[in-house]
């Protein structure tokens, strides 16, 4: 080319094509040449690039325009889409250009100014220059001013800005010589957050330079810290802090010591020793090179246990370090001892609380030991671990505990308490857990409800006139645990169990299998009922004979099976409680062998048929009526009524001579098993009474009575049925 000399190394693989003309007609002395070069594909060394069109017009002797175009560049791990450059050549004085690209992660960036082009150097005056990423848009300061000579870098008047944050840079760069001067009146570290790689809040202030060649840099620098904190973690005594960072660069190393000073004046020292990699005008950690790093720290565990918790349960406590780090970032290893004291663990969905839990944790390379911490419920039960943790990521950071409980109250809701004692092993990984072992139960109290919450009782929904794209609208999707917690726990309950309800009283003894997950646990096994009463209409029974069964989702596979007996007189009456535990279903029989109606009516009123009121026979209908369909409707207003005044009879009756204006309310109250108090008013002159009636042997009965006239008098029944 003319006398110069074109000499290109590499290789290129590209489909390309390249069209250039001369313009003679232009001018005949000085023409104007069209150069274009299109490319959807081209590789050159460690350039990648797509859809790349470049475009120049040179008039001769005088200067030219560039474009350039590129849908995507890749070059050395950075990427740029949607790539725009435009600039004027070869001309004597400041030429404008203008550059823009978006960038990996949805990041952009935008430079506009002059650039000013002699034999010996380019210098480049900047107007505008934006950089937008996810936390807000970092400005270059109108007047920006670099120049670059002989692979020589000088920088003037470099200002950065986002929001109230300010960055100054000024000084050159260059391989064999450089001398930099960092500057900066606040930093918000949460705004940078993404461009320095750390997850902090707070601001920071201060100065440091560098100087020296760029593979041997030094430096120093003083930075004033305020209101430092993690972010996620919990405003406490250590967090926010304040202090001072010294630190300077020093044989491929940057080395520095800090001094925190806490909320509730709680200090924090670390000293460091991080391995730099010095590349061409660029500065990176690298990450496979040793490093050193000691800290002398007391702070809250619960922000480094997050992966073992979950929406309802909590871990709290003040963790005392002192770490010594060695090993590489890729893979560290610590050395030392972490104190916990004052640790709370608490559980919404067990009711379980302990505290004042204390242990050690130790440090031994790459394994983190716990030696033991101990734990007190509010009834002095105790839980104690010790176990380990490797800090492996390829392997997600695996953990073994082994858990002693002695009395612990595992379970305090409002409706279930326990105290149980054994050896549990808690196992698992950042991605799931597993609790197994083994506990006997020796205390346990369970109240169950009086009906079943709405809640459970599902109802299909079918949806129609609707097309088949259409996602329904109440579709339900069952949320997914972040951390699963497998279970597989042996439950064997030695003392009995006290199950209760508003009409139940019973001791339970077995043994359960607890599987499944905590998000939806599954129970197998079974148990027998030690004793018990049942309480119908007033009147308790005896149970002595009853199992329950459990095979798998105890709200919807469990069943009953209890019996309950009472004998009356000479009649000996069996009530049976069977089918599933949601809706289970009531049986009667008796020796000798009677109606349901008739066993009803001595269960309610005490009595057979024949001696029942008119009003209790309509009581009694109700009864069967409702048994039959299995209590669906719920209990009638008679039925409200007594249970609203806690009485177990009511009746309305006439007078013997059937007068129809004398009529009397009775109610009645079993004040013990045998023992019937019944007051009597009468709507009439006639007086008021009040009586007590008491079963003294099969077929007799004693009843004492008593008016508001004073008069009194006491009988004796005998009674027989045949």
């Amino acid at each position: 080319i003319d006398d110069g000399e074109w000499i290109f190394r590499g290789h290129l693989f590209s489909t390309l094509e390249l069209t250039a003309t001369l313009d003679e007609s232009y001018a005949p002395i000085e023409p104007l040449i069209h150069f274009r070069f299109d490319s959807d594909h081209l590789e050159l060394s460690h350039l990648v690039a797509s859809d790349l069109s470049i475009a120049v017009d040179y008039e001769m002797g005088k200067k030219g325009h560039l474009s350039l175009s590129c849908d995507d560049l890749q070059h050395r791990g950075s990427s740029f889409r949607d790539l725009q450059l435009s600039a004027e050549l070869f001309s004597k004085s400041a030429s404008p250009f203008s550059f823009k690209a978006i960038l990996g992660k949805g990041e952009s960036i935008l430079l506009e100014g002059w650039v000013e082009y002699d034999n010996d150097f380019y210098r480049g005056y900047f107007e505008r220059g934006e950089y937008c990423f996810s936390e807000g848009t970092l400005k270059l300061a109108n007047g920006a001013q670099l120049t670059y000579a002989d692979e020589f870098l000088k920088i003037e008047r470099l200002s950065l800005f986002l929001d109230e944050s300010q960055l100054n840079v000024k000084g050159y760069l260059s391989l064999m010589d450089s001398n930099i001067q960092l500057s900066s009146p606040m930093i918000d570290l949460e705004r940078f957050s993404s461009l320095l790689g750390t997850d902090l809040m707070g601001t920071l202030e201060g100065r440091f330079s560098l100087h020296g060649p760029w593979n041997q840099l030094q430096g120093e620098g003083l930075l004033e810290v305020s209101h430092l904190q993690p972010k996620g973690y919990p405003t406490d005594r250590l967090f926010p802090a304040s202090g001072q960072l010294r630190c300077s660069v020093n044989n491929s190393h940057f080395l520095g010591s800090a001094e925190l000073v806490g909320a509730l004046e709680e200090t924090i020292n670390v000293n460091f020793r991080l391995p730099l990699k010095m590349e061409p005008f660029g500065v990176t950690f690298a990450k496979d090179q040793p490093l050193e790093l000691q800290a002398d720290v007391e702070l809250e565990i619960s922000p480094f246990l997050t992966f073992l918790l979950t929406d309802t349960t909590s871990l709290t406590g003040m963790g005392k370090v002192k770490l010594n780090m060695a090993g590489t970032l890729n893979r560290p290893l610590l050395y030392g001892v972490m104190e916990v004291r004052e640790g709370h663990y608490e559980s919404l969905d067990m009711g379980c609380i302990f505290q004042n839990m204390e242990g050690a944790v130790i440090m031994d390379g790459n394994r983190l030991f716990l030696s033991e911490l101990v734990g007190y419920d509010s009834d002095g039960g105790q839980i104690r671990g010790t176990g380990q943790l490797l800090l492996d990521p390829t392997k997600n950071y695996p953990f073994e505990v082994t858990l002693d409980v002695t009395d612990a109250q595992l379970l305090n809701l409002d409706y279930a308490e326990a105290l149980a004692s054994g050896q549990l092993l808690f196992k698992g990984d950042t991605n799931r857990g597993k609790l197994n072992g083994k506990l006997s139960v020796s205390h346990a109290e369970i109240q169950l409800p009086d009906e079943t919450p709405a809640l459970l009782n599902t109802v299909e929904v079918e949806y129609i006139n609707q097309s088949e794209e259409e996602r329904p609208p109440t579709i339900f999707a069952k949320s997914e645990d972040e951390w699963p917690l497998d279970l597989d726990i042996k439950l064997n309950i030695q003392e009995p169990a006290k199950v209760s309800s508003t009409n139940l009283q019973s001791l339970w003894r077995g043994e359960l299998d607890l599987k499944g997950t905590t998000d939806d646990p599954l129970i197998y096994g079974q148990g027998k009922i030690v004793e018990g009463n049942f309480r119908f209409n007033g009147k308790e029974l005896n149970s002595h004979e009853g199992m329950i069964y459990f095979s798998g989702d105890p709200g919807r596979k469990t069943t009953l099976y209890i019996i309950a007996r009472e004998e009356i007189d000479d009649l000996k009456i069996e009530v049976i409680v069977k089918g599933p535990i949601r809706s289970p279903e009531l049986a009667f029989r008796s020796n000798p062998p009677k109606t349901t109606r008739e066993i009803l009516s001595y269960l309610i009123f005490n009595r057979g048929l024949s001696d029942i009121s008119s009003l209790e026979g309509e009581e009694l209908t109700q009864n069967i009526i409702k048994l039959n369909e299995n209590q669906s409707e719920g209990p009638d207003i008679l039925d409200k009524f007594k249970q609203s005044l806690g009485i177990d009879r009511i009746d309305i009756t006439g007078t013997q001579g059937g007068d129809p204006d004398d009529v009397s309310l009775s109610v009645g109250k079993y004040i013990t098993k045998r023992f019937l108090l019944s007051l009597r008013k009468s709507m009439s002159d006639h007086p008021n009474q009040a009586s007590i009636e008491a079963d003294l042997t099969h077929n007799f009965k004693a009843q004492a009575e008593i008016g508001d006239d004073a008069a009194g008098r006491m009988i004796l029944k005998w009674e027989k049925d045949y």
